[in-house]
């Protein structure tokens, strides 16, 4: 880069415009320039943009759904899981105050201290149907 700016400082010595030259020497100046960049407090706020947080808390099986989120819909049922709204769940998880209970073919049952919730996979219009041995 010295090397480069060097010959182009000579280039325009030899070709006389005074113009050029002041504006090649402000570049230069501005390229001197200490330039600054985020503080250290601003670095550790930043986070990790190639991350995914998991929607579920994997610790403790609790997973926090908004209560105004009505209702809780069923979507699949693979194996011994479910997805609940955007959740995967499984026998024993918690999901808003309710705990998924037990997991039929076709429907799963939630339940909490008060009441039971039953859940139907409701088909749309493909009416697909997937099933293993």
């Amino acid at each position: 880069m010295k090397k480069f700016t060097l010959i182009a400082l000579c280039c325009i010595f030899m070709s006389g415009n005074d113009e050029i030259i002041k504006q090649y020497t402000n570049f230069i100046q501005d390229i001197n320039e200490k330039r600054t960049g985020l503080t250290e407090i601003e670095i550790q706020s930043l986070s990790n943009p190639f991350i995914i947080k998991p929607q579920t808390a994997v610790s403790s099986n609790i997973v926090d759904i908004n209560e105004t989120q009505d209702p809780y819909r069923l979507y699949a049922i693979f194996d011994n899981k479910v997805k609940i709204n955007s959740l995967w769940l499984k026998k024993g998880d918690l999901i808003g105050p309710y705990t998924v209970e037990k997991i039929k073919q076709s429907s799963v049952i939630l339940k909490n201290q008060t009441q039971n919730l039953e859940l139907n996979l409701t088909k749309g219009d493909k009416n697909v149907n997937i099933s293993y041995k």
